[in-house]
């Protein structure tokens, strides 16, 4: 997961690169046709002038990754990112020189060639310096960091923290170290606390949203990492290990390299980057089109409700996310006033089995929520949880802290992945199937998860959410 993100990092770069060369191309091509006497033109919009717009493609792709400079976020020195464009784009004309030389392509001017270098190297340049401030502006507001657990305190464990400190645009952020040595806990170093020794890993887990684990201890100090593992394996939570001498065979493992240190990465969660990143822009564009779409039955909605029953529009509830993480859960209200302040008095009431609370004729509903809730129309708002990064179009329903506290220690697996607005337990009928069930379901989910997994899952919930079928 780790070198996922720098991958796509790459990728987005070179995308870029290409879309500004071929700008530079275009703009270069325009400023001679137009700008300069037909006698200086030297050229003809015709097959050479194709081929050569074609060719610049490749040759620069290969100047780049023999330069690095698609690996720009190695670097935040402007002169250095500066310094590596220029080199790859001054290769890329003397090839392309080189090669129309021997190619013959008379009808393509030399002179268009290095007035494409020209621009290449500024629109180059920009489009690296837009790039760079999307990211750290996406990095400031904390979309999609990682929180990364150490476990070792030793000269791996200082090597990891210096190499993810230097780079902090892969999005990391060390959130404490576990050490084997009691006394140590409490203390700091390398400018991180240490939160309690290997013993103590699966209370930190539990009660910090940790997204991934690096080992990072000698090979004397390995007693307990099976035990480490399982711990993380139960709670979905990717392990890596900084290690170059430790074999093992286990379902979805990964090798990688991390600034030149060996992992080897254990997960029990999806780690497909790439279709992980295509499932949050997907959130994103399909949350904000069913905003604007429906807004105006939203507004007939918050009428409704603001017409049949003292209190506010949205009832928010503190909710938990990913691996734990707390956040405001936005509903339609749907229930009167007081409604936690009648939830003790009906609590023999429940309906279903495990922590959570359901009634099918709960008194405390209106008018106006029996239908929300029937209809789920009352979930449209988590639309802007979406939006916000809290949650996902698709994945397991977010539950409230009391209820994760009780949860035994196999379900807060559920947890690692992203909650969601509808998943399996919403289309196999929902208030229909008890707690267990419905924990095998979301785990299901999680250990079979693919993009067409999503895609069928909201195709499914339409006729759900307009029959109503196991909603209450």
């Amino acid at each position: 997961m780790i070198m996922h993100r720098r991958k796509l990092l790459t990728q987005m770069a070179i995308v870029w690169d290409v879309l500004a060369n071929a700008l530079a191309f275009y703009i270069a091509y325009k400023i001679k046709l137009q700008f300069l006497p037909e006698s200086m033109r030297g050229l003809v919009v015709g097959e050479d002038l194709f081929i050569s717009l074609m060719l610049i493609f490749p040759i620069y792709y290969f100047w780049g990754k023999r330069f690095r400079v698609f690996n720009f976020q190695k670097t935040t020195r402007l002169f250095n990112v500066l310094f590596t464009v220029f080199k790859s784009v001054s290769f890329t004309i003397i090839s392309l020189t080189v090669i129309f030389f021997f190619l013959k392509l008379q009808t393509v001017s030399r002179l268009l060639v290095f007035m494409y270098g020209g621009m290449a190297i500024l629109l180059v340049f920009l489009d690296k310096i837009i790039l760079l401030q999307v990211v750290y502006y996406f990095r400031r507001k904390g979309f999609y960091d990682r929180n990364i657990l150490v476990v070792g305190s030793g000269r791996k464990a200082r090597e990891f923290i210096q190499a993810v400190e230097a780079h902090n645009i892969w999005g990391m952020r060390i959130v404490g170290m576990i050490d084997k040595n009691q006394k140590l806990k409490g203390q700091e170093k390398y400018g991180h606390r240490i939160l309690g020794t290997d013993r103590e890993l699966k209370r930190i887990l539990l009660n910090n949203p940790i997204d991934e684990v690096v080992c990072a201890v000698p090979f004397t100090q390995m007693a307990n990492l099976q035990e480490i593992l399982y711990a993380c394996e139960e709670l979905g939570i990717t392990m890596h290990l900084v290690s170059n001498f430790f074999n093992m065979i286990i379902a979805k493992t990964e090798t990688e390299r991390l600034n030149g240190l060996p992992l080897l990465t254990f997960s029990s969660t999806p780690h497909n980057y790439f279709s992980l990143a295509f499932k949050h822009s997907f959130d994103f564009v399909f949350s904000a089109l069913m905003l604007v779409v429906f807004s105006p039955f939203f507004l007939l909605i918050s009428l409704l409700i603001k017409a049949t029953s003292r209190g506010p529009v949205f009832f928010i509830q503190e909710r938990c996310g990913l691996n734990g993480r707390r956040f405001r859960m936005l509903k339609f209200r749907t229930m009167v006033l007081n409604a936690e302040e009648l939830k003790v008095a009906l609590a023999g009431m429940n309906e279903m089995s495990g922590p959570v609370f359901k009634i099918k004729n709960d008194p405390r509903v209106t008018p106006i929520g029996k239908f929300l809730r029937k209809t789920s129309f009352d979930e449209f708002p988590q639309f802007i949880n979406v939006l916000k990064g809290e949650m996902s179009v698709v994945g397991p329903r977010p539950p409230v802290p009391s209820e994760v506290e009780k949860y035994e220690y196999w379900q807060r697996r559920r947890l690692s992945m992203r909650p969601g607005i509808t998943c399996l337990w919403q289309i196999s009928g929902r208030n229909e199937i008890n707690f267990d069930d419905w924990m095998k379901l979301d785990l299901q989910y999680i250990d079979n998860w693919h993009l067409w997994l999503d895609f069928k899952i909201i195709l499914k919930t339409l006729p759900v959410v307009f029959l109503g079928r196991g909603a209450y």
